[in-house]
């Protein structure tokens, strides 16, 4: 198309999203102060464009001498809110099945990268909760900005593990790293083969909706089933609800879930990775039933879609 009075002069339609489907601009005069018409789109349209360009030439009121105009849009940019973020890796002994620790492994070593390439890690700080049981290797990585802790964090997770399985302490520990109110955003990325081995003594839950329940108050004490969730006599109890029925605490789950919804009516968003998941005989409950419990544990976004995943 031609702009109007320029007759020796033809130039480009805009387009959007870098393809070849043109606006239908024709009428523009091609005055710079117009930053709406011609452009060529590129990562999106109008305002969320990675970046859009456009190029066009006006002739001067000398003939055969043009001005020529590049223009160059980016996009607004986008404010990144800092972040907290703790792993808290399994450790115990099942983890060396299949060599789920040396997945775990490499897996951290990935994600650490990601963000190292990801050019906002001077908005990230990190830490690192690596747990058994009691008595057995449990260690960490305090939190700290990004650049001073990823070395440490890479090289923290063993080649073997042992001991059993303590969730709900290291859910804790970690809710402990983010417990700074410094108006950052806080994560938690729990990284597990699934049933939880210990937890502490439950002395009151909550009763949903739908008749499960899950911890609200703990003791000092561990219940330490050994390789189940299930809590059997004489270890078993009933507390009350909020409506003062009584509940019987028979799984270590119910401790390790209320824990979980504890962090995250702090405001901290809780992601959860499934390691190989098998389920519970002992305490007769399936790799399915063993999910669903980790799927009450994270949180959810804002489409309702859970942040949790198998692998």
């Amino acid at each position: 198309w031609q702009p109007t009075g320029n007759q020796n002069v033809r130039n480009h339609q805009g387009n959007k999203d870098g393809a070849a489907q043109w606006d239908g601009q024709t009428e523009w005069n091609g005055e710079p102060t117009n930053k709406t018409n011609s452009y060529i789109e590129y990562g999106g349209t109008g305002s969320q464009a990675d970046y859009a360009i456009r190029k066009y030439a006006k002739e001067t009121t000398t003939p055969g001498l043009f001005d020529v105009y590049l223009n160059i849009r980016g996009n607004v940019q986008k404010e990144i809110a800092p972040l907290d973020l703790v792993l808290v890796v399994d450790w115990s002994g099942s983890m060396n099945d299949n060599n789920r620790i040396g997945e775990v492994q490499k897996g951290v070593d990935r994600f650490v990268d990601t963000l190292a390439e990801s050019g906002i890690t001077d908005n990230i700080h990190m830490g690192y909760v690596g747990y058994s049981s009691d008595g057995y290797k449990n260690d960490s990585v305090a939190m700290g900005p990004f650049d001073s802790v990823k070395n440490a964090i890479k090289t923290i997770t063993p080649s073997s593990t042992t001991g059993g399985t303590f969730t709900q302490k290291a859910l804790r520990d970690a809710g402990n790293m983010l417990a700074t109110p410094n108006g950052h955003k806080k994560v938690i990325v729990l990284l597990t083969d699934g049933v939880p081995t210990c937890s502490y003594q439950v002395s009151s839950v909550m009763t949903d909706e739908d008749g499960s329940y899950y911890g609200t108050a703990f003791s000092g004490r561990i219940d330490h089933p050994d390789y189940t969730s299930k809590i059997s006599p004489p270890y078993l109890a009933s507390v009350s609800n909020q409506s003062s029925q009584r509940r019987w605490i028979n799984s270590t789950f119910i401790a390790t879930i209320g824990e979980a919804m504890a962090l995250k009516q702090r405001g901290i968003e809780i992601h959860g990775l499934g390691i190989q998941l098998q389920g519970d005989e002992t305490a007769g409950l399936t790799k399915e039933e063993v999910e669903s419990r980790m799927r009450k544990m994270v949180s959810n976004g804002e489409d309702g879609t859970l942040y949790y995943e198998s692998a």
